[in-house]
């Protein structure tokens, strides 16, 4: 029997938590997460639209959840 271990690359995220992300370009983005790949995120922006933003692009990213109807806040994720 064989046991392969995969590192957990989303960090605690979940689909429906909102997350803001500074990219590499110096973007910035805000929405709730939709879907969550191995390679990035796809978020609902406040316009509607989702959109898809990879991992590499990404050099930080702050999450919100609402656990037990209040608002908490994580720690920032800078990935560089």
């Amino acid at each position: 029997m064989f046991l392969i271990l995969v590192p957990n690359l989303n960090w605690g995220q979940k689909v429906g938590d909102s997350i803001s992300f500074n990219t590499i370009y110096n973007s910035e983005y805000n929405g709730t997460i939709t879907r969550i790949e191995t390679d990035g995120y796809f978020f609902k922006i406040p316009n509607n639209r989702i959109l898809f933003l990879n991992k590499r692009e990404i050099k930080e990213f702050q999450t919100y959840s609402l656990k037990n109807s209040n608002y908490e806040k994580s720690n920032l994720r800078n990935l560089e």
